[in-house]
């Protein structure tokens, strides 16, 4: 992997890049975005937290509904020590708060109303939080549950809890409806609610297709063998196998486990031991490697892989998840061959763009070096914005002192490496974090941590979930436009000075846009909010935007006649917070007849204070 600073952002939110287009010119202070004002979310409805440990979270688009798992006992009547369970203390549950109603609710609870026979774990919500997918050992979930083996924990199921209607049923069921004897489990769903995928060793889910669980078996997940991937229309109950026939014609021949799936439900990405899913997938058998399924080409793409070389990495991938709109997948990995330069012998966190199949390493230091202690846990958010990593590495950014297990997290716009586990006086956490998700919205994220110093009062000791917003700071746009296009010498052309404030929290900023040499101002002409300055020939605006807003400022210019060439200056500006300047500018012709813009040759430059 590189060892150099990461480069400087490859993409734009969607709100700049238009305005790019618009005006083929740009200046922009990219702030930093910071994580703040955190609440707890592992609350029961009288607001007392959770008096056992609480696990991974996953949350809706916006981030108002998180579901996630608990060992709690205290929040409802039915929760209580169950000797079925591994240890033998309270079940593991799954619970689903509503942060806008204050809700939370328990997901996993037998059908007569009394507590689960067993753990539950491995949630996956929906994008608008109407739908829940989860794994669990329980018996009594749905009735009729009788396919699980006693004393070997053998016949776990995948379910489909609704928010709505407050149920849950079974879907890792055959073709007919019928249970299957056989463990199904690592339910994923789309962010559309629509489709659910899970990997079964269950024959006979669909007639004729079984796979053979002894053939082979995951020598570190004991008792987890081989199985098929199913993809299930939750809509309509469609059920399809996608790996009975990988490349070479048989059934995938090794261990799956699953990452996420985007929302539309095209796309899954998993891990696995398999050699048959895709060629040149070196390791596999020996090395778990990162796979991309593809519903609509029904195909599958070695994510892992040695960009040099060909097949997969020198050593195990996995941790993978998809951003929800399919651009972009992140995934951990010990190789050391998946990109240049990678000497830190630790697992790093890496970002697979799928156009391009290119691969870079997101877990660098603030000062674009590599970290020296091992990243896991990750998660993306839409158009890859955001990365988040948890890592025991103590050089991520300075003054790291607190020697526990810390969360950061990368921000794609910005180009920036960011705290997460912090305190609002800006301590880091006072014992260890170990994960967060990013809302695919990418405005806030869940985070579990056993800090006590997030918020005040904290005093359960255990791991909790918190939620926390993701603020981007004041970040202003400046554009210039102009109508008509072309003109001719001696004709009025009409400016539009556009500014946008596309952070989340107000700000103030000074524009300045200097008339072009070879233009007259055309006296009155600016609109309200603009003034011109006669001294320095240019138009201003000085003033505040709340994050989101704009405002467009119009004047006039007249081409001086007689001009046979200029340099026209299509935007400059300068923010007060940051001293900030930057020039984009193209040399035009001008004959008798009418002159036109050539393409924009440059791009302001962008400095950070």
């Amino acid at each position: 992997m590189s060892t150099g600073k990461l480069h400087h952002a490859a993409k734009l939110s969607s709100l700049l890049l238009l305005i790019l287009l618009l005006s083929g010119a740009f200046w922009v202070r990219q702030a930093r975005s910071e994580v703040r004002n955190f609440e707890f979310v592992s609350i029961g409805n009288g607001g007392v937290a959770a008096n056992g440990d609480s696990f991974s979270p996953t949350l809706s688009y916006d981030g108002r509904y998180i579901a996630f798992m608990s060992w709690d006992t205290g929040w409802f009547p039915e929760d209580g020590n169950n000797a079925l369970c591994l240890p033998a203390i309270n079940c593991m549950d799954i619970f689903m708060r509503d942060r806008v109603t204050g809700e939370t609710r328990k997901v996993t609870f037998a059908y007569d109303g009394g507590m689960t026979t067993d753990d539950s774990g491995e949630p996956s919500i929906s994008f608008d939080g109407s739908r829940l997918i989860y794994t669990s050992y329980a018996t009594n979930i749905v009735p009729n549950d009788s396919n699980r083996e006693e004393f070997i924990r053998d016949g776990n199921d995948v379910f489909l809890y609704e928010w709505g209607s407050n149920t849950n049923v079974r879907i890792s069921v055959d073709v007919f409806g019928q249970q299957v004897i056989g463990n199904s489990f690592g339910g994923v769903i789309s962010g559309n609610g629509r489709y659910a995928y899970f990997v079964s060793e269950a024959p006979n889910l669909i007639p004729g297709i079984s796979p053979d669980p002894t053939s082979c078996s995951d020598p570190i997940l004991v008792g987890i063998h081989c199985g098929l991937i199913y993809r299930k229309d939750l809509d309509t109950g469609a059920l399809e196998v996608l790996d009975n026939d990988a490349y070479d014609g048989l059934p995938s021949n090794g261990v799956h486990v699953m990452g996420n799936v985007d929302y539309s439900g095209r796309y899954l990405v998993f891990y696995s031991y398999a050699t048959n899913l895709a060629p040149g997938a070196l390791g596999g058998g020996e090395f778990y490697n990162v796979y991309l399924y593809d519903h609509q080409t029904d195909s599958f793409t070695l994510v892992s892989k040695n960009p040099n070389g060909g097949g997969g990495g020198n050593a195990d991938s996995g941790q993978t998840r998809i951003s929800p709109d399919g651009k972009y997948i992140i995934f951990k990995s010990d190789a050391t061959n998946l990109v240049a330069g990678d000497t830190n012998d630790q697992p790093d966190a890496f970002l697979y763009e799928v156009a391009t199949g290119q691969i870079r390493r997101v877990n660098m230091t603030q000062s674009g070096d590599q970290t020296n202690g091992l990243s896991r846990e990750l998660s993306i958010c839409e158009g890859g914005r955001i990365v988040t990593f948890s890592t025991d590495a103590n050089n991520v950014i300075p003054n790291d002192t607190n020697g526990v297990r810390d969360i950061f997290f990368y921000d794609m716009v910005s180009d920036q490496v960011r705290v997460v586990s912090q305190a609002p006086g800006g301590q880091l956490g006072d014992l260890a974090s170990h994960k967060a998700v990013v809302s695919p919205d990418c405005h806030g994220m869940a985070i579990s941590s056993e800090a006590t110093n997030f918020i005040p009062g904290d005093g359960n000791g255990k791991r909790d979930i918190f939620w926390a917003e993701i603020v981007r700071p004041a970040t202003f746009l400046a554009s210039t436009l102009t109508a008509p296009p072309s003109a001719v010498p001696g004709e009025t052309i009409k400016y539009k000075l556009h500014v946008v404030n596309s952070g989340d929290e107000a700000g103030a900023a000074t524009v300045y846009v200097p008339i072009p040499a070879g233009a007259t101002y055309v006296a009155g002409s600016v609109s309200l909010g603009g003034s011109y300055n006669a001294a320095q020939n240019r138009i201003e605006w000085s003033g505040s935007l709340d994050g989101g807003l704009s405002l467009t400022i119009s004047y006039d210019v007249v081409i001086d006649p007689g001009l046979t060439a200029f340099t026209l200056v299509r935007s400059s500006g300068s923010v007060t917070s940051g001293s900030v300047t930057g020039n984009v500018s193209n040399t035009v012709a001008v004959n008798a007849t009418n002159w036109t813009f050539l393409p924009v040759s440059a791009q302001s430059s962008v400095v950070y204070p």
